[in-house]
């Protein structure tokens, strides 16, 4: 599990460079494409948020930031980007409470 999140967090920073010239082809990346990834797996293996927390962080200072055209997230903004998934306007889980409830027996 290690060097898959390993690899995700490397795909997370290659959308961060992306981000400074193309945030809108970054958000579509992201949200059709790369955070499809682990969305599976946080829904088929057990205790995986624990290996997770890494991959928020990368998320919320180095993606986030990029793509919205600040130079910080707080955790407050980190939450209200998290909530728009309700409503259907923006699709930036935060990974570490959804993880927790996906997977179920």
């Amino acid at each position: 599990m290690e060097k898959q999140i390993e690899k995700w967090i490397n795909d997370i920073n290659d959308l961060a460079k992306i981000a400074e010239s193309e945030p809108q082809l970054v958000y579509a990346a992201y949200v059709y494409g790369t955070s499809k990834r682990w969305s599976f797996v946080s829904r088929t293996t057990p205790n995986v948020s624990k290996y997770l927390h890494r991959l928020e962080h990368h998320i919320k200072e180095v993606l986030l930031p990029g793509i919205i055209g600040r130079d910080f997230i707080s955790d407050e903004s980190r939450r209200i980007l998290a909530v728009f998934i309700t409503l259907r306007f923006l699709s930036f889980y935060t990974n570490s409470p959804i993880m927790k409830n996906r997977f179920r027996i």
